[in-house]
């Protein structure tokens, strides 16, 4: 990024600017933004120094310290300001571009969620660019065939859809469509799928929402990034009811007040229930019971903490006899924790999607917290895999919320007490096999991407894509 200076006359200090590169449609040539770095001061006339004059801009003669700590901000906020070096280009064909921070061999749920929606839209007949923005310098192929190991029904996607390494401010261009649409999937890409549209006929992009992302940080500069995002022109497509419901009732992005309309999406689980006789003899023939506890230390919202001292107090209470094994997840390494009166927390290593899916149905209880109105896949994952599985409420995250999702779920009040106590309560629940497995079964969430998007969400993908440009064409033809 070029850095500019500039002195003001009749003072001492020179101010530095950051210029960065804004790409114009209608000239199709590049302009200018100068983005102040410096931080306003006085000339000797002790007036505030105007910058809006024609001062001789020149060249700064190497980096220096206002435009380094920018740089080491801008990082910080995950780069949502910077520019993306966009290009118009009209032999291009109409994309959907799925922008995603990145593609790793292990994928959560997140990511994974996103390239199914995209696998849907491929599937609606629409040509499909997955843009990945935060892995400078990878390798593109790679990154397609890790797409096509993730699962079978992923297999072919990876292998047809257009994959690009996106650089922010950086050439070549990122060219593009006037007839594209920008899908994203976290509040950053938001930042920069809402930058394509502005060069698009269709100013919106598609906000693909799995939590309500404000959650995930504790006040100050990223929460206020994160409400900016959910405020930018889009249409919603939300993860659950639950969080729909958030969104709406707390106006986040306006969505109530300006009549926005959402529509919701369930991922599939990862779950796995066998049947019945498997599951009764497998837990029949077990001499212990066991417990997972979703334990990610390094992801805040999920809790850890309270999940392991909550685990401990039970034990101390006597809440599990000794023929209970308690194993975590989503750990980053394979370890152990002591949990007292003889007792430890054994976390398991990182293992392929289907040995875990199949690992699932094996457990009596699963614990899984998170600090925002989201459901939480392992939750489900766990309840339809027939689990007795505790959790914790969390605004309108309630008992009556989840036990639609399954009735395997129980909500307790957000603190260690409510939570000793609900896992009390799962401890008996789960002797009766018999219900815990037809709790799985009656669950309408559904298990397979086949049976996420509908109908619904195909006529609410057409109206976006196509109902738009047949306007712009008519109004076009009444002006002449």
């Amino acid at each position: 990024m070029p850095i500019i200076k500039k002195k003001i006359k009749g003072g001492k200090t020179t101010f530095y600017f950051l210029s960065l590169p804004v790409y114009r449609i209608k000239q199709g040539s590049e302009s200018t933004k100068h983005y102040v770095l410096g931080i306003k001061t006085k000339t000797r006339k002790n007036k505030l120094a105007d910058f809006s004059g024609e001062s001789r801009l020149q060249n700064a003669d190497g980096e220096n310290a206002a435009a380094e700590k920018y740089r080491e901000i801008s990082s910080q906020l995950f780069n949502v300001y910077d520019s993306l070096n966009i290009h118009v280009n009209p032999r291009r064909p109409r994309t959907v571009n799925l922008l995603i921070p990145t593609i790793q061999p292990s994928l959560s749920a997140g990511p994974l969620s996103a390239l199914h929606f995209g696998h849907f839209i491929q599937k609606q007949g629409y040509h499909v660019r997955v843009l990945v923005y935060m892995m400078n310098g990878a390798d593109p192929q790679k990154l397609k065939e890790i797409i096509s190991s993730q699962e079978d029904s992923l297999k072919d996607f990876g292998k047809e859809i257009e994959l690009e390494v996106l650089n922010t401010s950086a050439s070549p261009a990122l060219e593009i469509s006037e007839n594209d649409m920008s899908v994203a999937v976290l509040f950053n890409s938001s930042f920069f799928a809402h930058q394509i549209q502005s060069f698009c006929k269709n100013k919106k992009f598609i906000n693909f929402i799995q939590d309500d992302e404000r959650c995930f940080f504790q006040g100050g500069s990223l929460y206020s990034v994160v409400e900016q995002s959910y405020n930018l022109d889009c249409y919603p497509i939300i993860s659950t009811e639950i969080l729909q419901q958030a969104f709406l009732t707390e106006d986040i992005g306006h969505f109530r007040s300006k009549n926005i309309r959402t529509i919701v999406q369930d991922s599939a689980s990862n779950c796995f229930l066998p049947d019945w006789e498997t599951f009764s003899r497998q837990h029949q023939h077990n001499e212990c019971k066991k417990l997972v506890f979703y334990a990610r230390p390094h992801i805040p919202r999920n809790c850890f903490e309270l999940g392991l001292i909550s685990l401990i107090d039970a034990c101390r209470k006597n809440v599990f006899s000794d023929e209970w094994q308690f194993y975590g997840v989503g750990f980053p390494e394979a370890s152990s924790i002591p949990l007292g009166q003889g007792k430890e927390l054994i976390m398991l290593p990182n293992m392929p999607v289907d040995q875990y899916k199949k690992m699932l149905s094996t457990f009596d209880i699963g614990l899984s917290l998170m600090s925002t109105p989201h459901s939480n896949m392992p939750v489900i994952d766990f309840a339809l895999s027939g689990n007795c599985v505790v959790t914790n409420c969390y605004k309108n995250k309630n008992q009556a919320a989840l036990s639609k999702i399954c009735k395997n779920i129980l909500a307790a009040d957000f603190n260690k007490d409510a939570l000793v106590e609900t896992l009390r309560t799962a401890a008996k629940d789960c002797t009766n096999l018999e219900k815990r497995y037809q709790n799985a079964r009656e669950s309408s969430h559904p298990t397979n991407w086949d049976d996420v998007f509908g109908e619904k969400h195909q006529k609410w993908l057409k109206d976006i894509m196509e109902n738009h440009i047949n306007k712009f064409n008519w109004l076009s033809i009444f002006r002449g």
